[in-house]
């Protein structure tokens, strides 16, 4: 049988969630309007248009943060960067099984080093997809179709925690849910068994 090729995002599914959305303003009390020129900034980081170090001295200057870049970015890195173990066996056993299995995920240049260097996250894959090595970010039609085209003749079965992406994945043809947790995986994953066996 021809198995779809199993794609999961990173933060939130296969690492696991323990930082807020709004980091920065839950742990530096900053408001939205302070760090809107940050965030605006982080998406062109994201596509590897912008290198996010450089920059940061600035922003925390203007926040009055006075931490290092370095111990910033350790902390921030750091928070939300743990493996759900979970996760990871399921994506052992389906490799163990033969299906390929590729992370998907939004991330920075630094925050991916951090990544590889702190928990190897690829090796636990057959293959990645960064944003910012791809050039395009999740929920853009373009980075759907910049991994469709790696698998052109296969199917694409996807897990993300944000509701935008997963929709904009099934936009684009893929088989596409919302991650519940390490079990809800594989019960999405067998009831696609079923509909191709039925």
């Amino acid at each position: 049988m021809n198995h779809p090729i199993v794609l999961l995002d990173a933060d939130g599914v296969f690492l696991r969630t323990v930082r807020p959305g709004n980091y920065l303003e839950h742990r530096y009390g900053l408001s939205a309007a302070q760090t809107a020129g940050f965030h605006k900034f982080m998406s062109q980081c994201l596509v590897g248009k912008a290198d996010l170090k450089p920059e940061l001295p600035r922003f925390l200057e203007e926040w009055g943060i006075p931490e290092t870049a370095e111990a910033f970015l350790d902390e921030a890195f750091g928070s939300g960067s743990e493996i759900d173990e979970s996760v990871a066996s399921v994506v052992k056993s389906l490799r163990q099984q033969g299906i390929f299995c590729g992370l998907a995920t939004n991330q920075d240049h630094h925050r991916m080093r951090y990544l590889d260097e702190r928990l190897g996250i690829r090796k636990h894959f057959d293959a990645t997809f960064v944003s910012c090595e791809l050039g395009v970010r999740k929920p853009d039609a373009d980075y759907f179709h910049t991994v469709r085209a790696t698998f052109p003749s296969q199917a694409l079965a996807f897990w993300d925690d944000r509701p935008e992406n997963v929709q904009a994945a099934k936009e684009c043809g893929w088989s596409a849910f919302l991650f519940r947790d390490a079990a809800g995986i594989l019960a999405d994953w067998h009831r696609m068994g079923e509909a191709r066996s039925g």
